[in-house]
């Protein structure tokens, strides 16, 4: 009983730890790519000029969550499933936390 309930705990950290992972490796790779594209459309890129602000950009990394999301739950993984709910549930409320005043004052 005692080794089901570890394994339990690992396969959620393994789902927390994908959680986490997938949106700052995704953000990265969003950043680079938004810089990019905004220097090919714009000849010269400042902070302004960028396609997409960075509240934006950390909302679509922490939906990069559901490719793991759903590849586990094609395996019927519903453990590492809860662990990816934990950290984008950790994530939400940290883009809430940086973004949130700006987000709800429509600027």
């Amino acid at each position: 009983m005692n080794k089901m309930r570890s394994n339990q705990h690992i396969d959620i950290a393994k789902g927390i730890l994908f959680g986490l992972t997938v949106p700052f490796i995704s953000y990265a790779v969003l950043l680079l790519v938004n810089e990019k594209i905004s220097a090919w459309l714009f000849s010269s890129v400042s902070k302004e000029d960028m396609l997409l602000d960075n509240k934006t950009v950390a909302i679509l990394a922490i939906c990069f969550n559901l490719i793991p999301f759903h590849l586990f739950d094609k395996r019927r993984r519903t453990k590492e499933m809860r662990g990816i709910l934990i950290a984008t549930f950790l994530l939400v409320l940290l883009w809430l936390f940086v973004y949130g005043k700006e987000a709800m004052t429509l600027s």
